[in-house]
């Protein structure tokens, strides 16, 4: 209707002049359900529109209630980790002095800010009574079978290796892990450096854990590395 030109008009109207009046009735039914259909399609659009920008406006609402939660929770973490950090840290240094404690027995662990000889060495703890010097805690880190193994060798004011304490390490249960046991521990002790043998072993030599040989020479090496350090010097195998 808007959209037709006069001259389309003027043709439309001679033309329903020419109809019966049941055909004009007809077209002008015809008209009247083409003008409902677009008013039908203008209030679809509005109401498609309407729902478009409900949709958009929960999206940035949404958008802002994550942004607010996410904030928050940061917070929280930020202020348990503030309260919590140093217990934590406390409870840590506890347990390591309780390892430090099962290779040299001392009353307190000072760590030493030194330049290390040797690159396997991660933390060197002076181990004291009062004012006495009783030894010190090596902790040093080697390639093990499966991956590194960390041990804390304790060793005596005169150079003696009093414990060995294995803290981390990924070797296979049943054949490297049996390391940690104190029956294979046990044989570090007194003077290195110490050698890695199969079956029955001497003085100043380690018993290989039956199918394990490379554990074994792993925690024997680190051993003898701290000795080493200990003893002010860079090891050479």
């Amino acid at each position: 209707m808007d959209e037709m030109n006069a001259f389309d008009y003027q043709q439309a109207q001679e033309n329903k002049e020419l109809l019966t009046e049941p055909q004009i009735a007809q077209e002008d039914e015809t008209e009247a359900e083409v003008e409902r259909l677009f008013e039908q399609t203008l209030t679809d659009d509005r109401a498609e529109n309407k729902l478009v920008s409900f949709l958009k406006s929960e999206q940035v609402r949404l958008v802002y209630t994550l942004v607010i939660i996410c904030v928050a929770v940061s917070v929280l973490l930020a202020g348990v980790n503030l309260l919590t950090r140093d217990k934590i840290a406390l409870i840590q240094k506890e347990k390591a002095d309780e390892a430090r404690n099962q290779v040299l027995a001392a009353q307190t662990y000072e760590k030493e800010d030194v330049a290390f000889k040797n690159s396997e060495i991660t933390e060197i703890y002076a181990a004291k009574n009062g004012s006495e010097a009783v030894g010190k805690c090596i902790s040093v880190t080697v390639k093990g079978s499966q991956d590194d193994i960390s041990l804390i060798v304790g060793i005596t004011a005169d150079g003696e290796v009093s414990g060995v304490k294995i803290v981390a390490h990924a070797e296979t249960a049943g054949l490297g892990a049996l390391a940690v046991k104190e029956e294979f521990l046990s044989q570090y002790k007194g003077e290195g450096a110490f050698t890695v043998v199969k079956g029955e072993s001497a003085e100043g030599e380690i018993s290989a854990i039956s199918g394990a040989t490379v554990t074994s020479k792993a925690v024997t090496l680190g051993v003898n590395i701290a000795l080493a350090e200990f003893s002010g010097r860079s090891f050479e195998q």
